[in-house]
């Protein structure tokens, strides 16, 4: 299968990608490698270790091609993206449902807001942000 990209240049990519992650790791504070670490544990992701080349290729695949990706590098930048959007939908849904039923409950056909909405869709909007 030709991807249009070069074994050299693929190689140089993830060579790129395992410097960019050792450096990311040493930015990162400990006590949140640890979290992500245990995490990993409890989730029993050790068993990633021993699946075959073409099963993690077929997962990879089916996650870019989810995620509209060209680039498979960038699957797990886009996943975290996705995870930080849909993290951020409760505090946009609680402002649209405490907008709605001020729009219903105007006696004066004007919203009547307490404001508490607004503050949690932008409390959801920078979370989404990251």
């Amino acid at each position: 299968m030709d991807l249009g990209v070069s074994v050299e240049q693929m190689a140089a990519r993830s060579h790129d990608l395992a410097a960019e992650e050792r450096a990311r790791r040493k930015q990162t504070p400990t006590s949140v490698l640890a979290r992500s670490d245990r995490l990993a544990h409890r989730l029993g992701l050790h068993v990633i270790d021993a699946l075959p080349r073409d099963v993690c290729t077929g997962i990879l695949r089916e996650v870019c091609v989810a995620l509209e990706l060209s680039d498979p590098y960038a699957a797990a930048a886009g996943v975290r993206t996705l995870v930080r959007v849909v993290h951020g939908l409760p505090p946009v849904e609680a402002f649209l449902s405490d907008a709605i039923d001020a729009i219903c409950e105007s006696t004066d056909g004007l919203p009547q807001f307490d404001g508490d909405g607004a503050r949690r869709a932008e409390a959801g909007a920078a979370a989404a942000r990251g």
